[in-house]
C-alpha cells in the first residue's frame, strides 16, 4: 500500500490502519499476480470509461434513449434479485454476529485495532453513506408523504410511513450490504492472507486453468461499477451543493457553474488521498461527524422539537411493523405485466436504485472498511458496521427528514416542489425554520462538500489499491480514475440537461446488478474458508483444511515466510542493538 521500507510498523498501521507484515512483492509471488493483469485491468476499466463518455459525445440522444431503454429491462428483470439479496445480506450479518463465527478476529487471534471507535465510526459513516444520507434523507420522507406503494391502514400515519421507508432504505439493509462485501473482503484479505482484491476472494472457487482469467473479468466488473457508483454520488451530491449555493446567495447559477462543481470535486479528492488515511480521509470524516452532530442537534432544537420526539419512537414502531412488507415487495403485479418504460416503475426510483447503490457503493467501501477495521471480531464488526450506523442513519432521518415532513403537512408546496426537483427538499426544510435558517443553509452546503470529497477520496484510493497488486501504485493512475469519475459525472450532466437526476441514477444501476452476481461467488468462497478458520481450529469448534489442499498449501507457505521475515526483523534489531552499542563504547 506504501513503500514498505520508509515506515516503521507503528507508522504505517496509524497512516494505513494496518500493520503490512508481507511486503508487496513477496505476495504478489505467493498469489500468482503479474503487472501485465494489472494493467489489463486498468486499461480495460478505462477504456469501458471512454467508450461511454466517446459515444456521449458523438450522438447524446441516441445515448440517452439507450440509457432508458437498458435502465427499463434491467429493472423490469432484476428488481426481485437486488431487493432479495438485500434482505439475505441482512440475514447473513445476524446469523455471523451471533454463531461460532462471531468470536473470529480479523488478522488473527493477537490483532489489535489501530483506530480508536470514534474514528472508526466516523470514517464507516462518512465514507459509507454521508452524500447519499444527506441528499435523500429529507426528500424521500417528503416525496414519500403520502404516496407509499403501501401503508398503514391509519392515514394518521402517512408522515411515519415515509420515514419507515427511509430508515428500510438508507439504515439496516443498506449498512448490512456494506458489511457484508467489507467482510467478504476483510477476511480474505486478513485470514486467508489474500491480496487487497476482489478477484483474491473467488478466484479459487475456479480451476487453476481458468482462475486467472476469471479474476481479471471480476475486477474489471469490480473497477467499472466503482467508478459508476461514485459518479451517481458525485453528481448528485454536486447538483445539491450547486443548490445550497443557489440558496446562500439567491441566484440562479448556469449548467456551467454546476459542471465547475464536480469538477471542483473530484480535483480536490484526488488532492486528498495523497495525504493518506490519517491526514486526508480521517480528518475530514471526524470534521464531517462533528459538523453532522452540530447540524442535526441545531435542527433539533431550532426545529418542532416535541414532534421529532414523538415521531422518532412512533415512526421506528412503524418501521419494525412493515419491515417484512418492504423487505419482500418487489413490484410483482407491475413489472410481472411488463412496463413500457422504467419511468412506469416504483422500484426504478426508490428499493431497486438505492440498493443498487449500495451495491455499487460496497466496492470501494469493502477495500477502504476492511482496511480500518484489522483487529475486529466478526461479532464486533457487525455491530459497528451495521447497527451504530443504522442507529445514527434513524435518528439523522427522525430529526432533519422529521422537520421535513412537518413542515410539509404545513405547506404542501413542499412536497410539490421536491417532487420536481429532490435536491431541494433539504433547503425548504432549512427554510421552514426561520431566523437560523441562512445559517444551517450554509452549514448544509459545507457538509455537502466534505461528504462528496470523503466519498470520491476513499473510493479512489480503494481502486488504486484492489486494481495493483503487482504493480507498483501510480499517482498518475489515481488522477486517472478521478478524471474517470468526473469525466461521466460531466457527461450525465451535460447529455441529459433537465433530466439529469434521473439519467444519472444509471450509472448506479450499470454498476450494481453485474457487481452483486460477484457477491454471491464472495459468499460462497467466504464459507467455504470459514469453516476451517485457524482460529475455531485452535479452539476445537472446527476441522482444519484437508491435508494437502490447496488452502492448506496457501496457509503453510504464509506461516513459513511469515516465520522468516520476524526471524530476519529480529536479527536485524539486534545488529542495530549491538552495532549502537559498540559505538557508543567506542565513544567513551
Amino acid at each position: 500500500m506504501f513503500a514498505h521500507h520508509s515506515y516503521s510498523d507503528e507508522e504505517e498501521e496509524q497512516s494505513t490502519g494496518e500493520i503490512d507484515i508481507e511486503p508487496k512483492a513477496d505476495q504478489a509471488a505467493r498469489l500468482g499476480r503479474t503487472v501485465a493483469h494489472d494493467y489489463i485491468i486498468r486499461g480495460v476499466a478505462v477504456g469501458v470509461v471512454a467508450v461511454v463518455v466517446l459515444v456521449s459525445i458523438v450522438n447524446a440522444q441516441s445515448f440517452i434513449e439507450g440509457v432508458g431503454a437498458l435502465r427499463t429491462f434491467v429493472t423490469q428483470y432484476c428488481s426481485w434479485w437486488i431487493v432479495t439479496l438485500a434482505l439475505a445480506s441482512l440475514v447473513l450479518c445476524g446469523y455471523l454476529a451471533f454463531s461460532k463465527y462471531g468470536k473470529i478476529r480479523l488478522g488473527g487471534a493477537d490483532a489489535k485495532p489501530a483506530f480508536s471507535y470514534f474514528s472508526w465510526f466516523a470514517m464507516l459513516f462518512a465514507t459509507g453513506q454521508g452524500v447519499g444520507l444527506v441528499f435523500w434523507a429529507v426528500a424521500e420522507p417528503i416525496m414519500m408523504y403520502g404516496s407509499t406503494p403501501f401503508g398503514a391502514q391509519d392515514s394518521l400515519f402517512a408522515g411515519d410511513m415515509g420515514l419507515a421507508w427511509t430508515y428500510f432504505h438508507w439504515a439496516v439493509p443498506a449498512w448490512a450490504i456494506y458489511a457484508i462485501v467489507s467482510l467478504f473482503m476483510a477476511y480474505a484479505r486478513y485470514n486467508m492472507h489474500k491480496d487487497t482484491t476482489f478477484r483474491g476472494t473467488v478466484e479459487d472457487l475456479f480451476s487453476p486453468r481458468v482462475k486467472k482469467p476469471v479474476g481479471i473479468v471480476v475486477e474489471i466488473l469490480v473497477v467499472v461499477a466503482t467508478i459508476f457508483g461514485l459518479t451517481t454520488s458525485l453528481g448528485l451530491a454536486s447538483y445539491q451543493f450547486n443548490t445550497g449555493i443557489q440558496e446562500i446567495f439567491h441566484v440562479q447559477t448556469p449548467q456551467a457553474l454546476q459542471i465547475a462543481f464536480v469538477v471542483l470535486f473530484g480535483c480536490v479528492a484526488t488532492m486528498s488521498v495523497w495525504f493518506g488515511v490519517v491526514r486526508g480521509i480521517k480528518n475530514i470524516s471526524d470534521f464531517n461527524a462533528i459538523l453532522s452532530v452540530v447540524f442535526v442537534s441545531a435542527v433539533f432544537v431550532f426545529g418542532p422539537t416535541l414532534y421529532i420526539l414523538g415521531v422518532l419512537p412512533e415512526s421506528v414502531c412503524v418501521f419494525l411493523d412493515q419491515f417484512l412488507l418492504m423487505s419482500g415487495f418487489t413490484e410483482a403485479v407491475n413489472l410481472g405485466g411488463g412496463i413500457a418504460s422504467y419511468a412506469d416503475s416504483w422500484e426504478t426510483w426508490w428499493s431497486f436504485f438505492i440498493f443498487c447503490w449500495c451495491f455499487a457503493f460496497a466496492t470501494f467501501t469493502a477495500g477502504f472498511v476492511s482496511t480500518i477495521s484489522r483487529g475486529r471480531t466478526l461479532r464486533e464488526f457487525m455491530g459497528g458496521v451495521v447497527l451504530v450506523p443504522a442507529i445514527a442513519c434513524i435518528v439523522w432521518t427522525a430529526v432533519v427528514g422529521g422537520t421535513g415532513v412537518w413542515a410539509a403537512m404545513a405547506d404542501p408546496s413542499i412536497v410539490e416542489a421536491t417532487n420536481a426537483d429532490s435536491s431541494m427538499g433539504l433547503f425548504l426544510t432549512i427554510e421552514s425554520l426561520g431566523a437560523v435558517a441562512p445559517v444551517l443553509t450554509v452549514v448544509a452546503t459545507v457538509l455537502i462538500g466534505g461528504y462528496i470529497v470523503t466519498s470520491v477520496d476513499s473510493g479512489v484510493m480503494a481502486l488504486s489499491n484492489f486494481i495493483s497488486p503487482a504493480a507498483h501504485q501510480s499517482r498518475t493512475f489515481k488522477v486517472v480514475l478521478a478524471l474517470c469519475i468526473t469525466a461521466l459525472a460531466v457527461t450525465f450532466m451535460v447529455c441529459a440537461g433537465q433530466d439529469f437526476l434521473s439519467t444519472i441514477q444509471f450509472a448506479t444501476v450499470a454498476g450494481g446488478v453485474p457487481f452483486s452476481v460477484v457477491v454471491v461467488l464472495m459468499g460462497v468462497q467466504f464459507f467455504k474458508w470459514v469453516r476451517h478458520d485457524e482460529q475455531l481450529v485452535a479452539r476445537g469448534e472446527a476441522e482444519p483444511f484437508a491435508e494437502g489442499s490447496f488452502e492448506q498449501q496457501q496457509l503453510d507457505r504464509w506461516h513459513r515466510e511469515h516465520e522468516e521475515r520476524e526471524k530476519r526483523k529480529l536479527w536485524e534489531h539486534r545488529t542495530e542493538v549491538d552495532d549502537a552499542e559498540e559505538a557508543a563504547a567506542a565513544g567513551e
